[in-house]
């Protein structure tokens, strides 16, 4: 009888630990080739497309972005600034100013996925945008 409790419980951790290494990563880096646009929003900036400098070092802020926290319930204050990005595919990804760090909303999988995320270069940009630097 203990082998089997002890062999269920073997399994069940097994297949545990595979659904959690299998599971999808929250924040998926950007490919520059499929970037169609990026623009750029703010209250102290208006709405304008970014430059190819820009677009470049968003994509490079955006991939090296570091502690990524699920935001299910759309937390946070509303955003003074933000940056659309868009893809050759139609769909596309919102970084908002909001909270200590930025929001993510990601609409690239058929399930659209909210998080946090931090990367002081991107989230001063959006200061910059809100006029807050």
């Amino acid at each position: 009888m203990k082998r089997i409790i002890y062999l269920f419980l073997g399994l069940l951790l097994l297949l545990a630990g595979g659904w959690w290494l299998t599971r999808p990563a929250l924040h998926d880096p950007i490919d520059p080739s499929q970037v169609q646009q990026v623009r750029l929003r703010g209250g102290a900036t208006g709405d304008r497309e970014a430059t190819g400098e820009e677009r470049a070092q968003v994509i490079a802020w955006f991939n090296s972005g570091s502690d990524p926290r699920e935001n299910s319930a759309l937390a946070g204050a509303t955003p003074e600034s933000s940056i659309r990005i868009t893809f050759r595919d139609g769909s596309h990804l919102s970084l908002y100013r909001s909270g200590a760090d930025f929001e993510v909303q990601d609409f690239r999988r058929q399930k659209p996925r909210y998080y946090w995320l931090r990367q002081p270069d991107l989230r001063g940009l959006l200061d910059q945008l809100a006029g807050r630097r």
